[in-house]
């Protein structure tokens, strides 16, 4: 777990809304990852000004002969050559890196997922994540991490950017809590407890966690006290699962889902608002 610092958007208006992205779960390289979705929503990232995004993990599936999730039917031989049965890793990073690439300036850090972690394992290549976010310029944030966001409003930066350090101006942090996702959870209610169990252990405003395919946000507000602990005042925490680009249910394939039951989830990227100048922050779906 890291500790990650921090990162500064500086922003010029006060009416700019600053859009916070979890890219997670693409399991590129599986027949049953909706590539043109996927595309969708990196142009959209890349295109907009006031979109910065963060990486949840599992970008590519990650599977190999060795690991016993293996199914040659589920390739997709589009992405994967035979070619590359013997660098798989290798393979599947470059591709994530060249999606990447294009919105690398705009990124806050990258965790890694189940995926990578037991192909790392597997294979001994424990550098696989970290060469990634070398290659890529942008921070390692290992499995799960925090990261306070400080938003400047400072006129002179149009359009809005990532910075280093902070300029001058006034700011709104907002601590961010990432994490791939862990667990089983198959129904709707398990899928938010698992959510909850994390926004109940750890300190942040907004939660992003992967891993369990699905769509979901809560709000769930805390009370506490001003600084001089004369005034009650709430604090809104946002949780969010995070989405993905595997479909459960691909024609003409057999993928894990299918075989284990799983329902069909929604696909896509969630992401939050946040309207720095009045410290307001909503999460879309």
């Amino acid at each position: 777990m890291q500790a990650s610092g921090k990162r500064y958007i500086a922003y010029p208006s006060r009416s700019n809304v600053i859009k916070l992205w979890n890219f997670a779960d693409g399991h590129l390289g599986n027949k049953g990852c909706d590539k043109k979705r996927m595309m969708r929503d990196l142009k959209e990232i890349e295109s907009d000004p006031f979109s910065f995004w963060i990486g949840g993990g599992d970008y590519a599936d990650y599977i190999t002969p060795n690991d016993r999730r293996w199914d040659s039917g589920s390739i997709d031989d589009s992405i994967f050559k035979m070619s590359d049965l013997g660098r798989i890793g290798e393979a599947m990073t470059e591709k994530v890196a060249a999606l990447f690439t294009p919105i690398k300036n705009k990124c806050l850090g990258l965790v890694f997922g189940n995926h990578e972690d037991k192909y790392m394992s597997l294979e001994n290549q424990q550098g696989l994540h970290h060469n990634l976010c070398k290659h890529l310029g942008v921070p390692d944030l290992g499995y799960s991490a925090f990261i306070d966001i400080v938003f400047v409003r400072s006129p002179s930066r149009k359009p809005p950017m990532l910075l280093p350090d902070r300029p001058e101006g006034n700011c709104f942090t907002q601590r961010l809590y990432v994490h791939h996702g862990a667990g089983g959870a198959t129904t709707p209610g398990g899928k938010l407890n698992r959510l909850i169990k994390f926004m109940d252990s750890f300190e942040a405003d907004i939660y992003m966690i992967g891993h369990v395919h699905d769509q979901v946000v809560i709000k769930r507000p805390i009370l506490t006290a001003n600084e001089a602990c004369n005034h009650i005042q709430e604090r809104t925490r946002i949780g969010m699962i995070t989405g993905t680009y595997l479909r459960t249910y691909t024609q003409n394939v057999t993928g894990y889902g299918e075989k284990k039951g799983y329902a069909p989830v929604p696909l896509g990227a969630v992401y939050v608002e946040v309207i720095p100048s009045k410290k307001e922050v909503y999460a879309r779906i």
